[in-house]
């Protein structure tokens, strides 16, 4: 109760959430359009835009530390931040989008990152598509099969 009302502007993203309603079909439209703008950011970062993204390099601690200074230039350039401060701020990032601990953030988990809560695995998301031969419960209580296949 008091992070739905007495938490100024945070309560206001709270009641939001709590009122969203799920909708399978519309969230594996977001879904893929967040995935698609996930590949683009990451072919950008590295840039390389040819070839697979399973064969893009990997995004290093540094090259995340020189795309976030030019991010928050402005705010360097005002003494609203710090260099000290950009760099704690890649730290706590990198230490976060960096799921596998291999001093390196892949492709994969760039896209997680992007999608945050809302994220799914591509094997769930690909799950949808694939033409299943029998009838499940799942398939009763949701349409989802039923409007990709139509």
């Amino acid at each position: 109760l008091l992070a739905l009302y007495c938490l100024g502007s945070v309560s206001k993203i709270y009641r939001n959430a709590r009122q969203t309603n799920l909708n399978i079909f519309t969230q594996l439209h977001s879904f893929i359009a967040k995935h698609l703008l996930a590949v683009v950011g990451f072919r950008g970062l590295v840039g390389v835009w040819n070839g697979s993204v399973s064969s893009m390099p990997k995004l290093s601690k540094e090259a995340l530390l020189d795309q976030l200074e030019d991010v928050f230039a402005e705010e360097c350039n005002n003494d609203i931040l710090h260099c000290t401060d950009i760099m704690r701020m890649v730290n706590v990032v990198f230490q976060h989008m960096d799921t596998d601990g291999s001093g390196e953030i892949g492709f994969r988990e760039f896209v997680q990152a992007c999608n945050g809560q809302e994220s799914h695995e591509l094997a769930t998301l690909a799950h949808f598509f694939r033409p299943q031969k029998k009838k499940n419960l799942g398939r009763l209580f949701d349409s989802t099969h039923q409007k990709i296949n139509s």
